[in-house]
């Protein structure tokens, strides 16, 4: 999928669920300023091994570049829906709120030499 192409998370994971190093440039849309959506992949990143970083825009969306195994890629997303999916279903006003997210544009970009990038930061 390509900038433009809006997806639902689970579309991406399966799609970037591989064995091969990849670095994936994201973008998400809906309830992702203001939620802990930065902190939270910065947290799923770095349990993950991936490298990369993330980042609010001024238009509301938030920005990523995940860089890793396309396993432990698809592992941070799956957190990020798993961990804003149980606060939908633990509390009525968030459900109320519309909270959730889809992923706005994915595209692969080419991958840093080995060692170029380490950690993953919360950019500002």
């Amino acid at each position: 999928m390509g900038p433009g192409t809006p997806a639902d998370v689970d579309e991406v994971i399966a799609r970037w669920d591989t064995d091969e190093r990849v670095r994936l440039a994201l973008s998400f849309c809906g309830t992702v300023q203001g939620v802990g959506f930065r902190w939270t992949t910065q947290a799923l990143a770095r349990a993950a091994g991936v490298v990369g970083w993330v980042r609010n825009m001024d238009d509301g969306t938030v920005t990523a570049e995940l860089e890793g195994t396309g396993h432990a890629c698809a592992s941070v997303l799956a957190g990020l829906r798993d961990q804003f999916a149980d606060a939908r279903g633990k509390y009525e006003f968030l459900r109320r709120m519309g909270l959730g997210f889809s992923v706005a544009s994915c595209e692969q970009v080419p991958c840093h030499a080995p060692g170029a990038h380490e950690g993953f930061e919360v950019r500002v």
